[in-house]
């Protein structure tokens, strides 16, 4: 993986563009989209684009003269789409200074590059393939597009609201991120994806005690997973499928199933994780019980 996929802060500073045509005009669009405020120099002599509205159109500060004598104290990124041979020029001056900048089609001279993005609101995916091949990133947006619920950007924003009042009566992290688990997974997150927000507003209200709804039991998340068909005759049991309460992978030595006894690796399972047989009766432990 040589370029890391990071987010960057469109409200830290304005963008530099430099460039004409549609290929400007694109990116202009997609800076706008996520809030930025942009200094454009319009290569083509020609600054106006159609189909903005009055708040987008404000944010654009359209600037004359040379692109390579623009003052560049500020500015978060420099972007070049559409430039011609001012790309590679704006490149050098960009990374004398230590600004990331990107020049469309142009790995050679660019030190950032934009994926392919599915945005549904607070939910960004973004997806790259390091310049090689922009169509087979663009064929998994729309895989991912066609999964991902509609509104699982308002889920995410929904958890946002609530985050700070939840883990303000929740003091172990554990717990924190098990309520949210059962949230998205619930019924809760299926009435926000159903877009019935006020219903599940009053549902995450009527909680009374969020770390027993995490599963809580004395100050540890716990829950139960039921092994099927292990009897003390077959020494390991790894499954490949996570833990469904605690989401961590489950391998158990199965040594001293007889007894009642089951040792779980350490490093594969939360603490607090134990198992504890129906009877010591060794044909009894086909259908052992494990707490997690």
């Amino acid at each position: 993986m040589r370029f890391l996929p990071v987010f960057l802060d469109m409200q830290a500073g304005p963008i530099l563009l430099v460039g004409g045509g549609e290929l400007a005009r694109a990116k202009l669009r997609l800076l706008l989209s996520a809030g930025a405020r942009i200094r454009w120099y319009a290569t083509d002599g020609e600054p106006a684009v159609s189909g903005l509205d009055a708040s987008d159109a404000a944010r654009i500060e359209h600037a004359e003269g040379d692109p390579l004598n623009a003052e560049l104290s500020g500015v978060i990124a420099v972007l070049c789409a559409g430039a011609g041979e001012l790309g590679p020029a704006m490149s050098a001056r960009a990374r004398a200074v230590g600004l990331p900048v990107n020049v469309m089609d142009d790995l050679q001279h660019s030190t950032f590059i934009f994926p392919a993005i599915v945005d549904r609101g607070d939910v960004v995916v973004a997806i790259g393939t390091g310049g090689a091949s922009p169509v087979v990133a663009r064929r998994v947006r729309e895989r991912i597009e066609a999964m991902l619920p509609a509104r699982i950007g308002d889920l995410a924003t929904f958890i946002g609201r609530w985050r700070k009042t939840i883990h303000g009566r929740i003091d172990e992290f554990p717990l924190r991120r098990r309520f949210w688990e059962r949230v998205v997974d619930g019924p809760i997150g299926a009435l926000v994806l159903a877009g019935r927000n006020d219903e599940a507003e009053a549902a995450l209200k009527n909680i009374a005690d969020p770390s027993a709804f995490a599963g809580s039991q004395a100050g540890r998340a716990e829950g139960r997973v039921t092994l099927v068909g292990a009897g003390p005759a077959i020494r390991t049991c790894s499954p490949s499928r996570r833990c469904a309460r605690c989401r961590m992978p489950t391998l158990f030595s199965t040594t001293n199933w007889s007894r009642g006894k089951c040792s779980i690796a350490p490093a594969a399972t939360p603490r607090g994780c134990r198992w504890d047989a129906a009877s010591e009766n060794p044909a009894s432990a086909r259908t052992p019980s494990t707490g997690c």
